[in-house]
């Protein structure tokens, strides 16, 4: 969105702030609102896309070979060894 891309001096900061909200202030409220709902949407929308691969992916690996060598070596209690793990 642009909002903080800049640095100024911190004497400066309140002037360009004031400059900053002057210009927001004179564009149209309705779609500005719209144009934040939108983007915060998108943004919902790819973390629940990142979250169900995430739930797909890390799904089918719980019965690999190597997530139950993984876990035998927690209730073991010792390092587990993946080099004698035959891929899946």
């Amino acid at each position: 969105m642009g909002l903080v891309n800049r640095l100024v001096p911190p004497g400066q900061v309140l002037e360009y702030a004031m400059h900053q909200a002057r210009r927001f202030r004179a564009l149209p409220p309705v779609a500005v609102r719209q144009t934040k709902r939108l983007l915060k949407a998108g943004w919902r929308v790819a973390v629940q896309q990142a979250m169900d691969g995430e739930l797909e992916t890390f799904g089918r690996l719980l019965g690999s070979p190597e997530a139950r060598e993984a876990l035998s070596a927690f209730l073991e209690r010792r390092k587990p060894d993946f080099s004698r793990v035959q891929p899946g």
